[in-house]
């Protein structure tokens, strides 16, 4: 399975995709939603993720936007949003995890929202 994650902090994205790699996953890094787009529509784009992880709070294009965009795109690709801070009213059905959260928590959100199978048998 192909995990686009969305983080502009370096340093949580790059955990959070080595832990997801360990498990199994193969994962590309995007730093805001505007790179995103660029991997997934740009000229050269051949990313065909199977889900994207992105943080709900960047700079230059926030999780809701990329949402958004995705929805109307590409509405065959599951989005989760990830965040420290409350959603508002307007994503209430939108896949969410409060950060700080588990590698288990992230593994089982995935599962719910693809229905994979787990890849390491979490």
């Amino acid at each position: 399975m192909n995990i686009l994650v969305v983080e502009d902090n370096p340093g949580f994205r790059r955990s959070l995709v080595i832990q997801l790699e360990m498990e199994g996953y193969s994962c590309t890094e995007a730093v805001n939603g505007r790179e995103a787009i660029g991997l997934l529509d740009g000229k050269d784009a051949k990313l065909q993720p199977d889900l994207i992880i992105t943080d709900y709070r960047m700079d230059r294009m926030d999780g809701e936007a990329l949402m958004r965009y995705v929805s109307v795109r590409f509405p065959h690709i599951p989005v989760l949003v990830v965040s420290a801070y409350v959603l508002p009213d307007s994503m209430k059905d939108v896949p969410f995890l409060k950060k700080p959260f588990t590698l288990d928590g992230v593994l089982q959100t995935i599962h719910s929202i693809t229905g994979s199978p787990p890849i390491n048998g979490r």
